[in-house]
């Protein structure tokens, strides 16, 4: 919300056939006053020293069938992984890690956990 976004859901529920699941926000940003509004979700993720790739695992799967779910949907929104400017100045920096958010094309949403505000934006 500090960096201007309306949120719309919390939690976003997606669905496609009988697989039901849920995105931890949607919002939107109008880009200008000439253009339509964008709209997104994002899956927020909290990391944890002790177990990053665990962590990081569990998110990948989930992120990548949100996704899928949400590019079947009428109401698309481009989807964000919001991880903490820690994990994201180490564990995200390791090289298999960085191949993966490239090759997948994994959007990122780089946060501060204590003044609760937007740092980054990593698009695809």
């Amino acid at each position: 919300e500090k960096d201007g976004w309306t949120i719309t859901d919390d939690p976003l529920k997606v669905k496609s056939g009988d697989v039901k699941g849920e995105i931890d926000l949607g919002a939107e940003k109008l880009i200008g006053a000439e253009k339509d509004g964008k709209r997104i979700a994002v899956e927020i993720k909290g990391f944890s020293a002790s177990f990053p790739v665990k962590v990081f695992a569990k998110a990948y799967g989930k992120f990548k069938l949100c996704r899928w779910i949400l590019s079947k949907q009428s109401d698309y929104r481009d989807l964000y992984l919001a991880i903490p400017k820690f994990a994201y100045h180490s564990f995200f920096q390791r090289p298999l890690i960085v191949e993966i958010i490239k090759v997948e094309h994994i959007n990122l949403v780089i946060f501060d956990e204590l003044l609760e505000e937007v740092c980054q934006w990593i698009n695809w």
